[in-house]
């Protein structure tokens, strides 16, 4: 997806593996408030309404990366 930035791109990843803003936070050394930012502006640049929406988008080409697809696999939840 255009004009997401390499933050963005790592906190939908960790969106897309069902993550919360508190585990997000801890996971990147940031306050959950900060997280809560990203994903507020996340959903914006995305133009979704939640949290599943922008896993979707994710899944389907805002974050093919081949870390995600690895803790996806991981966690096993599709």
């Amino acid at each position: 997806m255009a004009g997401l930035t390499p933050r963005d791109k790592q906190i939908l990843a960790k969106v897309v593996v069902g993550k919360t803003n508190l585990e997000i936070a801890e996971q990147l050394g940031l306050a959950e408030s900060t997280v809560k930012e990203h994903v507020s502006r996340l959903f914006i640049k995305l133009e979704v309404r939640n949290r599943v929406e922008a896993a979707m988008k994710g899944l389907l080409g805002a974050i093919p990366e081949e870390e995600t697809i690895k803790e996806i696999v991981r966690n096993r939840r599709w």
